[in-house]
């Protein structure tokens, strides 16, 4: 059976907390059994191995996102279902398209197909 792999997610404050602890001297174990944070993620961290977020939010993998949380709500799909205007992936993929150039916004999405997604 597979693993369902769960990501861990913590304060960025609780690891502040936990660098300054390791720091004064404290054991890598201790110190993560006390923060409650990971402690490979304690050991990266330390060493500078990771780099550190920018702001509160934590980046995963190489993507970068195009949109912030506010240009991402997506009330104008939801309105549209109950409408029987449901959208198909293709119609968002063209909003999402539009939606980056009309702010301005640099972005990877194809340029000839004027859709989101890769080439």
């Amino acid at each position: 059976m597979p693993r369902v792999y769960i990501r861990k997610n913590w304060p960025e404050e609780q690891m502040q907390k936990a660098l300054d602890a390791v720091r004064d001297g404290i054991p890598y174990k201790t110190t993560s059994r006390e923060f409650q944070v990971p402690v490979i993620a304690l050991k990266r961290r330390a060493k500078g191995k990771t780099k550190i977020p920018i702001g509160s939010t934590k980046k995963y993998g190489i993507k970068q996102t195009v949109f912030n949380l506010e240009q991402e709500r997506v009330d104008y799909i939801k309105d549209m279902e109950p409408k029987m205007y449901g959208l198909t992936t293709q119609d968002v993929l063209t909003l999402a398209y539009q939606l980056a150039e009309r702010n301005n916004l640099t972005h990877p999405f194809s340029e000839a197909k004027e859709k989101a997604g890769l080439e």
